[in-house]
């Protein structure tokens, strides 16, 4: 049997990519079904290079293993220089008897991406030592939740939370909705701020990423203190059952600011009649987050705060990540890598798992902007066999 050949895709070879996600990871994946979504995700538009290696054997029509990767000048071209690169979908089948393939097609996304950072956000804890093997920091995300105490019966989360006492910061920020155009105008020392950590973040980025997102809406906002723009943040809202959750799924600028945003943040929750609003972060530290109103949430305590919507589960996720190297603090958040995407197509009309925009609290509201998952990774030399090595994405 010939070796199998591992090279980087085209976009002819994207109908097979989607071809193997639903024949050898799920039916009803997202990515099997929905091209535009694929290529949102691993498709530059300028160049039209397909950030996805496969594996495949001469001859054969199917794919036998493919591993995607997002890079962040996907989004923003000019952080090209600072450029991080975040892994999803690593599969190989089962019945692929090519021993260590799933390292192969790492090693082909290593050399592709060799002046890159490298992180995977949502890795299976049974193979994390197989990631810092080969290098990567693996942690767990925390998870926060800032909980709407006005709603007493809850259709969401579970568990008594305190009362948390008045907010009074030193300084309050004010929060205004941006649109893409606007983005393209923010400050460059805040663009600065928003490079000063890995993965490098920009205005431009937030735009791409966020406001042209093909399914979901996001609201992105400008946190202002004292006339000066201290950071960019994203929000979307998930529901179920009339219920309602807003997720911070991106903050990138100066973190300091968080309690100066807390009390806008609650006056968005409360307008918007949410039972929470929670984020899950690497690089942002439990201090600033208590200061901020937020409670941290414990994977095994008594608060439950839901992160799975579609289909919806009420339990805690932890998340865990990894990267490389280690050299500049990392700030990692849901939406890095493909953990905040959609898991399966919305039904026509659903509410019950579709993402809105979130209502802002600011003078004037802008117009919206427009609108790894499972792996099996074959390590024989590691005594591993079609291994998991990423959770689910969590939307």
């Amino acid at each position: 049997m010939s070796r199998a050949i591992v090279r980087r895709a085209t976009m002819d070879d994207i109908e097979r990519v989607m071809s193997f996600i639903h024949h050898h990871w799920r039916a009803d994946h997202i990515l099997s079904r929905d091209r535009t979504l694929v290529e949102f995700q691993h498709v530059h538009p300028d160049t039209g290079d397909v950030d996805i290696v496969i594996a495949e054997r001469p001859g054969d029509t199917d794919l036998i293993g493919m591993l995607g990767f997002i890079r962040s000048s996907r989004y923003d071209p000019a952080l090209r220089d600072q450029d991080a690169v975040f892994l999803a979908l690593w599969n190989v089948r089962p019945d692929a008897n090519e021993g260590p393939l799933g390292l192969r097609l790492h090693h082909h996304v290593a050399s592709l991406t060799s002046d890159c950072a490298h992180a995977v956000n949502g890795i299976n804890d049974a193979v994390a030592p197989i990631y810092a093997a080969m290098g990567y920091t693996v942690t767990a995300l925390t998870h926060v939740a800032m909980v709407n105490t006005a709603i007493k019966s809850t259709m969401l989360r579970e568990g008594h939370v305190e009362t948390p006492d008045s907010l009074t910061p030193s300084e309050r920020a004010t929060l205004h909705a941006v649109t893409c155009d606007e983005l393209r105008d923010i400050a460059s020392p805040l663009s600065s701020t928003m490079q000063h950590s890995q993965p490098a973040r920009s205005a431009v980025y937030f735009a791409e990423r966020y406001g042209a997102h093909p399914t979901y809406r996001y609201e992105i906002l400008r946190a202002v203190v004292q006339d000066e723009d201290r950071a960019l943040m994203a929000i979307r809202e998930d529901r179920h059952g009339g219920a309602t959750a807003l997720r911070l799924v991106d903050f990138r600028g100066d973190v300091s600011c968080l309690p100066a945003i807390a009390p806008a943040l609650q006056s968005i929750i409360r307008e918007r009649n949410a039972e929470y609003l929670d984020a899950y972060a690497v690089g942002i530290d439990d201090a600033t987050w208590q200061a901020a109103g937020f409670h941290i949430v414990d994977p095994d305590g008594p608060l439950i705060v839901p992160n799975y919507f579609s289909p919806f589960e009420r339990r805690n996720v932890s998340i865990t990540c990894a990267y490389m190297p280690a050299d500049k603090p990392w700030l990692i958040m849901k939406a890095d890598g493909d953990q905040d995407r959609p898991n399966v197509p919305a039904s026509p009309g659903s509410a019950e798992t579709s993402s809105a925009s979130v209502m802002v609290h600011s003078k004037s509201r802008a117009g919206s902007c427009s609108s790894a998952a499972r792996s099996a990774l074959e390590l024989d030399d590691c005594g591993l066999s079609s291994s998991r090595m990423c959770r689910p994405p969590t939307g």
